[in-house]
């Protein structure tokens, strides 16, 4: 989470606030005309985003258009978009920035009988998909980091991050994008990369994670979500299995650290080999330790929670027994929208997608002194003192995994 402003933190847990925006493109402040934004961000792939601001006055027509001309010329075209929103406290906005947007076309429309101009923009990953290189680029033995930050410079943007200290031969061909580039290089390393504010990138690195300082949805002190009743789901759904088996007996089942979709997901199993309450029990036991591959996912609706970005560690806290606490995931995407009769953040919780070689060839250092052990992770390396190369294990173990000749 983003640190925020502190009366906005206590503000947006309230589900009675005013919400506040502002935006400005190219630097030339539009706010007087912004009518709402439908802002997206996804751990791993583009997502557009949408402005609408107020064209009854046809200003967009007089400031995007040649005279007599009704298509917008190339005015702001790839310019910087600054998107901020919050809450009106006490007759002061308090306003927290998205990551940075670029533009990249407009469109006039009319809805309900009003004039409006839509400002459809990209985000970094976009950004890096539009860019391809003119000549082949190749890498040898290189680090990944280097690497990265060539190409996040292609597109202004800037690595604050050290990322996995790996060596590898790697080539940009023409007619590959930027963003294919880094999706195939960061293939291979712990790293997930993720927009912080004004075109910097961060990284997440999936080895070494230990659960950070959390950002609680819930009820009570916590940031509510919204009701299931208005939105169909919104809470985290539990796996909870009846079984009935010979002469009627039966149990119900389930655990909170298992989540699905809504509310709880209830399966009846009717089985007449069962005879005992015992012999149901580690039905049930069996039947939920089958789901435990799906008990991450979590979609929340919620009104805004100002400093959330991607890898965001979040639980949900159920109001009615501890055992319902959903244990958290972290943020993989999520939608935020402010428009007429829509106010609302959509978030999705789940794990890290998995990752296969991508194709780069990985090269190490020929000849370094053994490591020492590193908990929860292992160490490959070319030794000094013989030229094997060698594994050492998060408890310490060394094995040799190949022998130089």
């Amino acid at each position: 989470m983003r640190t925020i402003d502190a009366t906005l933190l206590a503000e947006q847990k309230k589900t009675n606030y005013t919400p506040a925006k502002s935006v400005s493109i190219g630097g030339v402040d539009l706010s007087s005309r912004f009518i709402g934004y439908d802002y997206r961000e996804d751990i791993g792939s583009p997502k557009p985003t949408v402005l609408v601001l107020d064209n009854s006055d046809l200003f967009f027509h007089d400031a995007f258009c040649a005279d007599g001309e009704s298509i917008p010329n190339n005015t702001y075209l790839g310019e910087i978009v600054d998107l901020r929103r919050g809450a009106r406290i006490d007759g002061m906005n308090h306003l927290e920035k998205l990551p940075r947007l670029w533009v990249e076309g407009y469109r006039f429309t009319h809805k309900k009988s009003q004039s409006l101009f839509l400002v459809d923009c990209i985000d970094w990953r976009g950004r890096l998909d539009r860019i391809r290189p003119e000549t082949e680029v190749i890498w040898s033995n290189t680090l990944a980091q280097t690497i990265v930050e060539y190409l996040l410079d292609l597109a202004g943007l800037t690595l604050d991050a050290t990322l996995e200290a790996v060596s590898v031969n790697f080539t940009f061909p023409v007619g590959e994008s930027a963003h294919t580039a880094l999706s195939r290089l960061l293939n291979s390393l712990p790293d997930f990369l993720f927009a912080g504010l004004d075109g910097v990138i961060k990284s997440f690195d999936i080895v070494s994670f230990s659960e950070p300082d959390e950002y609680r949805f819930g009820w009570n002190s916590d940031h509510p979500v919204r009701p299931a009743t208005e939105f169909g789901f919104s809470l985290q759904q539990h796996n909870l299995y009846h079984v009935i088996g010979a002469g009627g007996i039966s149990n119900v089942d389930g655990t909170g650290a298992q989540i699905s979709l809504a509310g709880y997901r209830r399966k009846t199993i009717t089985d007449s080999a069962l005879r005992t309450i015992d012999d149901i029990g580690v039905r049930i036991e069996t039947e939920l330790s089958s789901q435990s591959f799906n008990s991450k996912p979590a979609t929340i609706y919620c009104l805004p929670s100002h400093g959330l970005e991607l890898m965001s560690f979040c639980p949900l806290i159920m109001p009615n027994a501890a055992t319902d606490t959903y244990s958290g995931n972290l943020v993989t995407g999520y939608r935020e929208t402010n428009l007429p009769g829509k106010f609302e953040q959509v978030i999705q919780l789940n794990q890290l997608p998995e990752r296969g070689g991508g194709g780069a060839v990985v090269s190490l250092l020929d000849g370094l002194d053994a490591p020492g052990a590193s908990e929860g992770r292992a160490q490959i390396f070319v030794d000094a003192a013989d030229g094997n190369c060698k594994i050492r294990f998060g408890d310490g173990d060394l094995v040799t995994i190949a022998v130089n000749p």
